[in-house]
């Protein structure tokens, strides 16, 4: 998968510039991962002026079963505001056993995934990474989950050592990496023969079929597989009239567009391209497999 490198500067660009680009974070993703980078960076540091009492915690689309008789994973009352968002990570780690485990979370932004996995599926050790300082330092002041730790780190140079992993986390951040086949030859060195690979992240529908590919190249045996795009769009309907009251409560009306931008809520062209099937949201469960990995190619920056 290839992109087209962005034509404008975001080094000189204040946040108040960058949240004024319309139907974010959909422009964002058409343009280059770099310039999401950039924006995402942004978006920690305003995070932390608009939410002084931490309750932001989980920010992926969210995850609803679409059948009238789905059954609900039962949560702690201090869970149920973020049910749709955990809800994506239980449908992830689903019939994997992580209990006793060694396990890594790439991009866990906020840090809200990394706990529940923590807490539910319980392993022996949960790390989190994220590349945006001001998430992990949020994340080091918020939790005190024994077992649960959170570092500085990229997905592209994860810093580990070789097979320090059971199980391997991604949600919805690989779309922003500045390399695909570097991050998935790391997170492959970095699991222990036969580990885990948990991945859920959207692409256009066209370029899908390429990142099935890039997965399988990398050397993962795919468990299970499935597109959860009408899982997304569910979630997204149902969990709007809190995420409308967040932003209604806490964002500047200037800005209250582009937040509705990037929570996808319904009517805005994020939502469109999911609802649409312009973008395709899929989940991998996934194996380490046993053949040789290909020398990693080098990274751009």
């Amino acid at each position: 998968m290839s992109y087209q490198p962005a034509t404008i500067g975001t080094e000189d660009r204040t946040l108040e510039q960058l949240l004024r680009v319309d139907k974010l974070p959909s422009a964002v993703f058409s343009l280059s991962p770099a310039i999401g980078r950039a924006i995402i960076r942004l978006w920690y540091r305003y995070l932390t002026h608009i939410d002084p009492d931490e309750q932001v915690t989980l920010m992926n689309y969210g995850y609803a079963e679409t059948g009238t008789d789905a059954p609900f994973p039962s949560l702690c009352r201090e869970d149920e505001a973020d049910r749709y968002c955990i809800q994506l990570y239980e449908h992830l780690t689903i019939g994997v056993d992580l209990k006793g485990s060694a396990v890594l979370e790439v991009g866990c932004g906020r840090g809200g995934g990394a706990s529940f996995v923590a807490r539910y599926p319980k392993p022996a050790s949960l790390t989190g990474i994220d590349i945006v300082a001001r998430a992990i330092d949020f994340c080091n002041r918020h939790y005190r989950t024994a077992g649960l730790t959170f570092a500085r780190g990229d997905a592209v140079a994860l810093g580990f050592g070789h097979g320090s992993f059971d199980a391997v986390i991604n949600v919805g951040s690989s779309h922003y990496y500045r390399s695909m086949p570097c991050f998935l030859a790391e997170v492959r060195r970095a699991l222990k023969p036969g580990g885990w690979f948990l991945f859920a992240d959207f692409r256009k529908r066209e370029e899908m079929p390429a990142l099935r590919r890039q997965l399988v190249e990398a050397g993962f045996e795919l468990v299970r597989e499935a597109d959860i795009t009408d899982n997304i769009v569910r979630a997204l309907e149902v969990d709007n009239d809190r995420k409308l009251a967040l932003i209604q409560r806490r964002v500047p009306w200037l800005f209250r567009k582009t937040f509705k931008e990037f929570a996808a809520t319904p009517g805005s062209a994020t939502y469109d391209s999911f609802n649409q099937a312009r973008w395709v949201y899929k989940s991998f469960v996934m194996k380490r497999g046993e053949i040789t990995s290909p020398t990693p190619p080098q990274t751009k920056s």
